[in-house]
């Protein structure tokens, strides 16, 4: 179902808030409206298809209002903030309603809770999820040694050569010069949305999103992460992704 109700947040100086929401929180702007140059601006941004109106004008709303998020996972949307350099008032954390929450306060004060609703029947994450999951949170902040130390001495890492880190890359040193080719060419963050824990293979689905060094172009592109994890550590991981999405922001301007 498509969203029917958008919240409206006031905001006095726009500037600031496109840096807050668009660089530090990943929205992106639908579109803008102004009667004149010169007077309040009015626009609608958009983040996972979560759509909200940020205005200028002083009769619309009052600063200070709050929007509830319900996302995926809020732990990796955590993650992916903090990447971007913005800081939490409120580190997520299980609420006694059933749900799991963060909070962020925008420059004038409005109050955004993302949450992820429990299911009180989930079984507990298994250790092959746990080693999944520490290996993005190493790479949003750009650990490369953290990662290595979760991978085994042998691990394999398999990607398509559709795109120009791809190739297959074994032990400790393949993967550091792997992650070293991927730094290169793109800046990025991968949001999980969801693991499925098939036993001996964890795949990781969600998204990758970022921009082209060259280019400066962003991108969103839609990944599977297939990984091979045994005795605590990721054996095999192969890396698949919307190899023509990522290639049409790798091509562009060339």
């Amino acid at each position: 179902m498509s969203q029917t109700v958008t919240p409206q947040l006031r905001i006095t100086d726009a500037k600031r808030s496109l840096a807050f929401y668009v660089d530090g929180l990943g929205f992106k702007v639908d579109w803008e409206h102004q009667f004149e140059p010169g007077l309040p601006l009015f626009m609608q941004l958009t983040r996972a298809n979560q759509s909200i109106f940020l205005t200028e004008h002083a009769g619309d709303c009052s600063v200070g209002g709050a929007v509830y998020f319900v996302v995926p996972d809020v732990d990796a949307c955590y993650q992916e903030f903090t990447s971007r350099g913005i800081s939490p008032s409120e580190a997520p954390e299980d609420a006694p309603w059933g749900a799991r929450e963060m909070m962020l306060v925008d420059p004038d004060g409005n109050r955004l809770r993302f949450a992820s609703r429990k299911n009180p029947y989930a079984p507990a994450e298994r250790p092959g999820v746990a080693v999944a999951r520490a290996v993005y949170e190493a790479f949003a902040i750009k650990d490369i040694p953290r990662i290595v130390s979760l991978f085994s001495p042998d691990i394999e890492i398999v990607q398509s050569t559709e795109v120009p880190w791809g190739g297959t890359y074994k032990g400790h040193e393949g993967a550091t010069q792997f992650f070293g080719i991927l730094t290169k060419h793109i800046n990025s963050v991968v949001t999980v949305e969801r693991y499925i824990d098939a036993g001996e293979n964890i795949i990781a689905i969600g998204w990758t999103r970022g921009s082209v060094n060259e280019s400066g172009v962003q991108f969103a592109v839609a990944v599977a992460h297939v990984w091979t994890i045994s005795d605590g550590k990721a054996q095999r991981v192969r890396f698949c992704i919307d190899n023509p999405v990522m290639r049409a922001a790798l091509d562009a301007f060339r």
